[in-house]
């Protein structure tokens, strides 16, 4: 829906199908990260606090707790993106 709205207002800029669809899907994976990015800051606001240092994930042969998957998840980090992918796919979020 809002992928939609921005291609109409941008349909007059962009003459180019290619980049169109291309903004297009940009626009999309960015809103669905957002919308896990949100989903997990609220499920980890719910948690209690004793809960947040246990392992939830193991990423790259390395232990993620809540607490560090927070951190990754508020910054926008990199690494954040396959946290998010990961306990989306566990359906922890």
């Amino acid at each position: 829906m809002i992928t939609a709205l921005i291609v109409s207002k941008l349909s007059d800029k962009f003459r180019g199908k290619r980049k169109i669809l291309y903004f297009t899907t940009q626009v999309s994976y960015i809103y669905i990260m957002n919308d896990k990015r949100e989903q997990f800051l609220k499920i980890y606001a719910d948690l209690p606090i004793g809960v947040r240092t246990e392992i939830i994930l193991i990423l790259d042969n390395q232990p993620l707790t809540w607490n560090s998957a927070y951190l990754e998840v508020l910054n926008s980090t990199p690494l954040s993106k396959e946290i998010l992918e990961k306990l989306s796919k566990l359906e922890i979020i």
